[in-house]
């Protein structure tokens, strides 16, 4: 409903990387390449939009021994979109931005974004996010969030200015765009849970 706030928690359907594409697609884009075929709606896509893609494993977080989290996926993804992306110039890889505090408030209990950022949450806070606070992890959320937050504003201010000027052409304006490290959906209101400080997707829905 108009005006309700998602705050996060709950279950979600995974998707694998080419739905995510897709759902960033808008809808008449989709409608406009559909009948020209898959192949060559690829390649239509690739004539009309720019990829946008944050990115945030420079921050390098070491995890206790025996961690059951794989903390390097997220440069092994990232590294293998790079392989990908070298024979299409039209994918841009951006190194994603921090997500603000007045971000984060628009989602989560203040007290909490303060905790977790300032490691004054109690240990059974910690506990269940399961990640122990250090300054690089606290950068590693930050950035996770504000890469989500930052593809869905390039995507919404892209298609504010296609509504205001329709004349013009599909290269100018953002059309695709998403954070690698994206999709943390465990968090709630006040509290994380599952590896998920935040939910960056939600953050991204209410600040944009």
């Amino acid at each position: 409903p108009a005006g309700r706030q998602w705050r996060g928690g709950g279950k979600q359907r995974r998707i694998g990387l080419r739905g995510c594409w897709e759902s960033v697609m808008p809808l008449h884009s989709a409608r406009l390449l559909a009948p020209v075929g898959r192949g060559a709606a690829r390649s239509a896509l690739m004539m009309i939009s720019t990829a946008t893609l944050y990115y945030n494993d420079v921050y390098e977080v070491k995890l206790p021994e025996g961690h059951k989290f794989p903390m390097g996926k997220y440069r092994m993804v990232r590294e293998e979109l790079e392989l990908w992306a070298a024979s299409r110039p039209w994918v841009d890889f951006v190194r994603s931005p921090l997500a603000t505090h007045e971000e984060l408030f628009t989602t989560h209990h203040p007290d909490y974004v303060r905790g977790f950022i300032e490691g004054t949450l109690p240990a059974p806070m910690y506990r269940r996010i399961g990640f122990p606070y250090s300054p690089e992890q606290v950068l590693r959320i930050l950035s996770s969030v504000g890469g989500c937050t930052a593809a869905a504003r390039l995507l919404a201010e892209g298609a504010l200015a296609r509504r205001r000027d329709p004349s013009l052409p599909p290269w100018a304006t953002p059309w695709v765009a998403g954070q690698i490290a994206g999709g943390t959906h465990h968090a709630y209101h006040d509290r994380g849970e599952g590896f998920c400080a935040f939910s960056d997707m939600a953050v991204a829905a209410n600040a944009v």
